[in-house]
């Protein structure tokens, strides 16, 4: 989606990304008749703007300010007000500010930034710099310096100030447009600017339409940073289907783009220009049915995602049950285990994986109840662990502290943004139907409320990837040793951790498809404003510089957002292409293409189906696999047929691609069942039979089921690569004949055949069994459950063995 590259960290850097932004009303100068308040604005100053010594107040509003000099001296009039807001102070070394107040007055300085690439020092006078600490890490968002005579008083601030002026909310609006430029392009900084506009709008709350745009988009690159580059979205229907859309929507960006350029053209007159503008806005109204269909599908794909979420919540809760009462045996076990040998690194790591995985799958979870006593058991799991990485003896440990750390960082960040999500969708909601109704403003964006977020440093869901294999090469030789009840908690564990890796990848989607909602409902809101504005400024439009300016800055916004309409639609597409061939397009989202740009990119794509299907010489081959309960993995044999017997009739388990390309595991159970031998597996369906079921009365009745999937699916490359996706749960029913003796009858409704408008899952996902009308079905003498599974896949080549 986005390239996670380094945010410039000197002036020179700073420059180069200013220089190449071409954005509307992002600067403004000082009025030469004002005496009394300078104000400077822009994505970009140098120090020399706070040289001012001619008026009582000074504002500056930019996203960038650079240190070009190792010392800046302000030395304004009488009780001078200095005032910075910006997101990053830039230097190419320390630096100093000093204050130099006249004689007998004061001067004070109130500065608001996010980074300090450099330290940045304060002075007044002969007093001893101090050192600004400000942005992530610090709990300070800015700083009130005055300099007298009696020295340097310094203040941090923990809220913004209220700031009602025009150029603030100008300022902000400026680097929400960055932003969202920036959105495809560059997430580093894109994610930052985010972070900062949602701190400078949240505390205290003001302007809360944008900071639900800045959250809505930096949440959107917070989750997909966590859910990482192997993991998207499956739309549901074929690619050709999305590049239809897409077609229709560059029409609509290449006619909005034309008259776009021609309105700036230099020298036109005010009637070519009425022109332009007139078509862009006809453009523009046309496309508000578009941001409608947007947002409800939006709207419709969150409330799946969070369904998807909640089913995957309920499995964790299912096996930490099962973790839980494994662990009864197992700690027995340790305690009796501990007598017996001095492997102390081993030992400490053992016990502390028992007090992590309960403690990890609380935080998941979200149980405000155990929360914070699970975040601190957590902790000290990881503590023990470092401690014993730093004993000599090192034999038998398998577990690193830093795949711990770097699981409970990502769950703990996870947590902060997916926690907020349901009541800011509720919120946003209630504008479909009340435009007055109360957004709340919100500061968390990855887990950080400083005011700052660094992409580079959000841990991705792949940290459960590393728990699942450490841990359970951990358990390995916990087995090995014989340790009492080790064997019945690897299982529980492996199950655990495997479904804990569900959750998080369906909250990552949950957040992105419910902040999808968000920006696409603020959207309808800002562009239903902007054409009642433009409509009204055309209509009184007579080439006045003003007026141009601010037409100029709606149509932008309305050309930014046709372009973001188009990269959602060739999102859809790369997607789709991306299930399809297992392997990412070399086409780049970027909403500064132009639409011939995009029309190329039509091309490219269409090649490269082309040279997928043309590596094969065949379709994929059809296959049928037979499978017993009896032969799945782990104990869900037993978990399958008590849970169809319980009180809900429902069961589940999870299949998981082998992803061991050498061959050498052979202590790690296998979690892709009959799965193992094929790659890119679709599937037209599973049929599941109740062995040993009966009709409940004496005539034959139709035995009922439900077969879901959790919308949460791996899949492997021909090399074993890992890849996720998530999607719409799939949901299908399987009716079939059952005689009071058990016989197997006809089949009445079919959950096996081809899809023609949709696309299929893979096997490996969580699988749930419901029996829908258990009243009719004695299940007393339920044995088992016969599953069988249809579909295509692509087999490895067999080769010859070595003698």
């Amino acid at each position: 989606m986005s390239t996670i590259n380094s945010q410039p960290t000197s002036p020179a850097g700073w420059k180069e990304y200013a220089d190449l932004l071409d954005i509307p009303l992002k600067e403004a100068s000082p009025s030469e008749e004002d005496e009394v308040i300078a104000t400077y604005r822009n994505v970009y100053l140098d120090s020399s703007t706070l040289s001012e010594k001619s008026v009582d107040r000074l504002y500056i509003y930019t996203d960038v300010l650079a240190f070009t000099e190792s010392e800046v001296t302000i030395s304004p009039p009488k009780a001078s007000r200095v005032y910075i807001f910006t997101r990053v102070l830039t230097a190419d070394a320390p630096v100093n500010i000093r204050l130099s107040p006249a004689a007998e007055s004061t001067c004070s300085v109130l500065i608001y930034a996010s980074i300090l690439d450099q330290p940045v020092t304060i002075s007044a006078g002969g007093s001893i710099p101090t050192t600004l600490q400000l942005g992530p890490g610090t709990g300070h968002l800015g700083l009130a310096a005055v300099a007298s005579g009696d020295g340097l008083e310094v203040e941090y601030e923990n809220l913004y100030s209220v700031d009602q002026h025009f150029d603030f909310e100008a300022s902000l609006q400026t680097q929400l447009r960055i932003a969202l430029a920036l959105f495809w392009r560059n997430s580093s900084i894109a994610i930052s600017l985010c972070a900062h506009v949602a701190a400078a709008t949240s505390k205290p709350s003001q302007y809360p339409l944008i900071n639900a745009q800045a959250v809505s988009l930096g949440q959107q690159l917070a989750a997909q940073a966590m859910s990482g580059p192997n993991s998207s979205y499956v739309p549901v229907l074929p690619i050709d289907t999305y590049m239809d859309t897409l077609q229709t929507a560059m029409v609509a960006t290449s006619t909005f783009e034309d008259q776009y350029e021609r309105f700036h053209e230099d020298g036109l007159e005010v009637d070519d220009q009425l022109k332009a503008a007139n078509v862009m806005l006809q453009t523009a109204i046309n496309q508000k049915g578009m941001r409608t269909n947007q947002r409800d599908t939006a709207s419709s794909k969150y409330e799946s995602a969070s369904k998807v979420a909640s089913n995957c919540n309920l499995q964790l809760q299912l096996d930490s049950s099962e973790l839980v009462v494994a662990q009864v045996n197992f700690e027995e076990g340790i305690r009796e285990w501990k007598l017996e040998q001095s492997l102390k690194a081993a030992f400490s790591i053992i016990t502390a994986i028992v007090t992590f995985a309960v403690g990890i799958g609380e935080m998941c979870m979200g149980d405000p109840a155990g929360e914070a006593g699970a975040a601190a058991a957590v902790e000290n799991a990881v503590q023990e662990v470092e401690a014993a990485e730093e004993l000599a003896e090192q034999t038998g440990k398998y577990l690193s502290s830093d795949t711990m750390k770097k699981l409970k960082d990502c769950s703990t960040a996870m947590q902060e943004i997916y926690e907020l999500m349901d009541s800011i969708y509720t919120a946003v909601k209630g504008l479909e139907s009340d435009p007055s109704a109360e957004i709340p403003s919100i500061d968390q964006v990855s887990g950080s409320s400083q005011g700052d977020a660094d992409a580079e440093a959000i841990v991705a869901i792949a940290a459960w990837d590393k728990w699942i294999l450490e841990s359970d090469d951990q358990m390995s030789f916990a087995v090995g040793e014989g340790i009492g009840g080790a064997s019945d908690y690897q299982l529980a564990l492996r199950k655990h951790a495997i479904n804990g890796k569900q959750l998080a990848q369906a909250q990552a989607e949950a957040v992105k498809a419910g902040q999808e909602y968000v920006q696409a409902q603020m959207e309808v809101v800002v562009c239903e404003n902007d054409i009642e504005n433009l409509q009204a400024l055309i209509d009184q439009y007579k080439d006045e510089e003003g007026a141009y300016v601010q037409a100029a800055a709606k149509f932008y916004d309305r050309f930014m957002a046709l372009k973001t309409s188009l990269v959602i639609e060739m999102r859809n597409v790369l997607w789709a292409y991306k299930y399809y061939a297992l392997k990412d397009s070399s086409v780049t989202l970027d909403s500064q293409k132009s639409a011939a740009d995009y029309q190329q990119d039509v091309f490219v794509i269409k090649q490269e189906l082309e040279n997928v299907d043309s590596e094969y010489a065949s379709d994929d081959q059809v296959f049928k696999e037979d499978v017993k309960s009896e032969k799945l993995p782990s104990n869900y044999h037993k978990l399958l047929v008590e849970g169809l017997k319980g009180s809900d009739h429902s069961a589940s388990f999870t299949l998981v691609p082998d992803t061991d390309t050498t061959g050498e595991n052979t202590t790690r159970e296998s979690f892709a069942s009959v799965f193992n031998d094929g790659y890119h597996y679709r599937l037209d369906g599973l049929r599941v039979q109740l062995r040993g079921a009966k009709s409940a009365s004496e005539d034959t009745v139709t035995a009922k089921l439900q077969i879901s999937t959790s919308g949460v699916y791996s899949d492997t490359t021909e090399d074993k690569e890992l890849l996720n996706f998530t999607s719409i749960p799939q949901v299908k029913r399987f009716h079939y004949d059952l005689s009071a003796t058990g016989e197997i009858g006809e089949t009445r409704v079919d959950s096996i055949f081809e899809a023609v408008n949709h696309t299929e899952p893979p096997p490996f996902a969580q699988w749930t069994i419901k029996v829908a009308n258990p009243d009719e079905l004695d299940l007393d003498g339920l044995t088992g459950i016969d599953l069988h599974w249809e579909g295509r896949a692509r087999y490895e080549p067999i080769r010859r063995r070595k003698a």
